[in-house]
């Protein structure tokens, strides 16, 4: 039956699948297509690869159902109580937890071992529901120690990086740690809930005993629940699991857009012009006022220029047979050092401060700072090409200053000490910054390609209408102005897109997740039949037993939906505020996007209660004489 079930399922999931790629190829096309050509594209082979693997899993799922089905209890199965179950005297549950036990402890070893927090995390979570196992045979309460484990599992994986790292030591993973921490977050807290689903239950009977009219109701529905642990966990799993994927993201995304499109970000400065040497501009204030723009609305000038061909060649000299690299070196003016608000996320030593960096970069002439997504492997937003120099590395707080060199145009090689790493919040920087005395002794008075001058605003001022009055009075001269908040949000606005694509992805789970409940629902309809006969026939109304299904569905969905969203938030704000994550960029502050959030649980819960619904009043049409037939 099963087989038949996945044999024809498999042909809708398989055509649904192919259309929802479709979309998601629209979706990417809208986010990037100004950079890539994304065009759909389903291929036959494709096709027959994802309903052959879709079969095979429902087969499994199918297989271990219809064995659980094959070893029912006979005389249990006839009277349709449960099946009677002793611990003490499973012997098969005392092999599997010593099993586990071993298995996590030889993971969480070799995990230790090489660095790896994906075999570390996985053993972890494996000893602590075999030592349950061991200790429910020798007599131990199951809720217990079940309970005891889950919250140890809970705590384990939303342990804050600083307290993980002082207990562990420094362990790394990559995106697989994504999916493994949502899995065994969701699975531990469904069994929390679950072995302590009489309490919950209990006080939800209290809270319904308010309502005297719908008590008979709310006792109805909290008896299958209880009684029928098993569907409830998975049922509860199934929503936790995906609102906790759609809680995390929409988190994530509304902190990064928020930290890279702050105040901060822009470093201060509000409007940026660029320049190039075929015409340029000896006084920048002067030419505006000149050509009839009004600056005495603006605070601060500053002058960042890109001396010679464009781009320099740069080699770090404390490694061997390194080969020169072109990239690009600015030189800024006084100005810019004095009036940026450029935090340094690492610091050389012997430069205890950002004004002692900024005083360097003043007067010493040989030093210089990067940008964090310079660095290999570097923060949120990192450009290509990265550096790679030898004690330097992304979310590093103190180093001993590498001495690089860089040879400019005219070919001579100047060596230049690294003594800062810029905090990654400042997205639009890239290169290499030299402050006036080190680009002098790095160029020796070469011409610049390209002259940027950047501008602080009042926020009193109008600043897109001000960086189009300079580009209209410069234009002569090929100047581009912008304002510097509204480019970022511009390049922020690929990055939300792809996270929306990835909300709306995971929106599908919810929908079959609405659907299953429907299922679920349709399915104890026809499984309790007699009993709502019995029920009709004692005195129960249409109205309550409509009720107690729908209220029974909106139990396990909103323990489902709470859990996900709890959990989902907790560890999107342990990602945000781990510098290992953010690479250091400034945060500011967790902040959870609410609308989002009350969306998606409200449409979570309400949609499921609809689905519940339509059996619900099914239910309720039953007649007590129709119901208690047997044939």
């Amino acid at each position: 039956e099963g087989t038949g079930y996945a044999l024809i399922a498999g042909l809708v999931g398989t055509v649904l699948g192919a259309l929802v790629s479709l979309g998601i190829a629209q979706g990417l096309t809208f986010a990037f297509g100004d950079f890539i050509n994304i065009t759909p594209y389903v291929h036959p082979r494709s096709m027959v690869i994802a309903y052959c693997l879709g079969v095979v899993i429902t087969f499994l799922a199918v297989s271990l159902s219809s064995w659980r089905v094959s070893r029912l209890n006979i005389v249990a199965a006839v009277r349709d109580i449960p099946d009677a179950y002793q611990a003490l005297k499973n012997r098969r549950q005392l092999i599997w937890a010593i099993v586990m036990v071993a298995l996590g402890s030889a993971l969480t070893i070799y995990g230790q071992s090489i660095g790896q927090l994906f075999s570390f995390a996985i053993g972890m979570t494996l000893i602590p529901f075999g030592i349950a196992g061991i200790l429910s045979y020798y007599g131990v309460k199951p809720r217990i120690v079940l309970t005891a484990a889950g919250l140890f599992t809970l705590a384990f994986w939303l342990l804050p990086t600083d307290i993980f790292e002082a207990l562990f030591g420094e362990l790394t993973g990559d995106i697989e740690m994504f999916f493994v921490s949502g899995i065994c977050i969701i699975a531990a807290s469904t069994i929390v809930i679950i072995q302590n689903l009489d309490t919950l239950l209990s006080l939800t009977e209290k809270l319904g005993s308010r309502f005297r009219n719908k008590l008979p109701a709310v006792r109805l529905a909290i008896s299958y629940p209880g009684a029928n642990k098993g569907r409830t966990g998975m049922t509860i799993a199934m929503f936790g699991l995906i609102v906790f994927s759609l809680v995390m993201i929409a988190s994530i995304n509304e902190n990064f857009s928020r930290a890279f499109l702050s105040t901060e970000s822009t470093a201060g400065w509000t409007v940026r012009a660029d320049i190039p040497d075929t015409n340029p501009v000896d006084d920048f204030t002067g030419t505006l006022e000149s050509r009839g723009v009004d600056t005495s609305s603006f605070e601060d000038v500053a002058t960042v220029t890109l001396p010679g061909a464009g781009n320099v060649r740069i080699r770090d000299t404390s490694a061997d047979d390194v080969e020169w690299m072109n990239y690009v070196a600015s030189s800024a003016d006084n100005s810019f050092w004095d009036n940026s608000s450029i935090t340094f996320d690492g610091r050389a030593n012997g430069y205890d401060s950002d004004a002692a960096i900024i005083e360097a970069l003043k007067t010493e002439p040989d030093v210089a700072v990067l940008p964090a997504s310079v660095i290999a492997s570097g923060g949120p937003g990192a450009v290509a090409p990265t550096l790679t120099i030898e004690g330097l590395e992304s979310g590093i707080e103190t180093f001993d200053a590498p001495t690089v060199e860089i040879a400019s145009a005219n070919g001579t090689a100047t060596p230049v000490r690294i003594i800062g790493i810029m905090d990654p919040t400042y997205s639009n920087f890239f290169g290499v910054y030299l402050g006036a005395p080190t680009g002098d002794a790095v160029f020796q008075g070469e011409g610049a390609v390209l002259t940027t001058y950047y501008v602080r605003l009042p926020k009193s001022v109008d600043s897109f209408e001000t960086a189009q009055a300079v580009e209209r009075a410069l234009l002569p001269n090929g100047a581009q102005a912008v304002d510097i908040m509204s480019e970022l949000e511009d390049s922020q606005t690929q990055q939300k897109s792809f996270f929306y694509i990835l909300e709306g992805f995971m929106g599908l789970g919810l929908v079959v997740g609405v659907a299953a409940v429907g299922v679920i629902a349709l399915r104890a309809v026809v499984e309790r039949r007699q009993q709502i006969g019995m029920m009709r026939a004692l005195g129960f109304q249409k109205s309550m037993v409509a009720q107690a299904f729908v209220i029974e569905s909106a139990i396990v969905v909103i323990l489902g939906v709470a859990s996900g969203a709890v959990f989902g938030l907790i560890l999107a704000w342990q990602l945000m505020t781990s510098d290992q994550f953010t690479q250091g960029a400034s945060i500011g502050g967790f902040t959870i996007p609410w609308l989002i959030i009350s969306v998606t649980l409200f449409t979570a819960i309400v949609s499921a209660l609809l689905m519940a619904w339509l059996p619900a009043r099914q239910a309720s049409q039953v007649l007590p004489a129709e119901a208690l037939r047997y044939e």
